[in-house]
């Protein structure tokens, strides 16, 4: 398989650690929490809350830590790793590698507190139809993922990956 070639000035050496939430709610039934960026690279994309792995940093706290931080959401569950992507980003010599966690929120007192706490990065959250995504302008990560054909909603209850 053949290096792709990038500008050696913007690539970084070793592959950057992304960590996304899939968040599920019963009171948004087939829809996932989707926010569209405003940061540097996928600007106009809808992508889920995330971003990166801090050192020593486990997935799980990762994951709550960046929901809270991205859109005020507390999340008392556990999120459960259910999949990876690995992403070049040519155009700005990025290599990412982001780990995807499903959480489910159904408190709606919380969901209330719903707001873009980084907005110059996120201009709106919002609930999206699983089966809507492949019609929307996905942040690469996310849309690999659908593509790929993973389906949030095909986890079957009770089992070691459902939220």
């Amino acid at each position: 398989m053949d290096t792709p070639k990038t500008n050696p000035a913007l690539t970084t050496s070793r592959p950057l650690v992304g960590v996304a939430t899939i968040l599920l709610s019963s009171l948004h039934p087939q829809c996932i929490l989707l926010g569209r960026r405003l940061s540097s690279h996928g600007t106009g994309t809808y992508q889920l809350p995330g971003g990166h792995l801090e050192y020593g940093e486990s997935f799980v706290n990762c994951a709550r830590r960046e929901l809270q931080e991205e859109t005020n959401l507390t999340l008392n569950s556990v999120p459960k790793l259910v999949y990876v992507t690995n992403n070049l980003f040519e155009d700005i010599g990025k290599h990412y590698v982001t780990l995807f966690m499903l959480a489910q929120l159904d408190d709606e007192q919380e969901l209330l507190k719903l707001k873009c706490m980084e907005p110059t990065k996120c201009d709106e959250w919002k609930w999206v139809k699983w089966t809507d995504l492949k019609q929307l302008n996905l942040f690469k990560p996310l849309e690999t993922t659908v593509n790929e054909g993973f389906n949030p909603f095909l986890i079957e209850k009770g089992t070691i990956l459902s939220p």
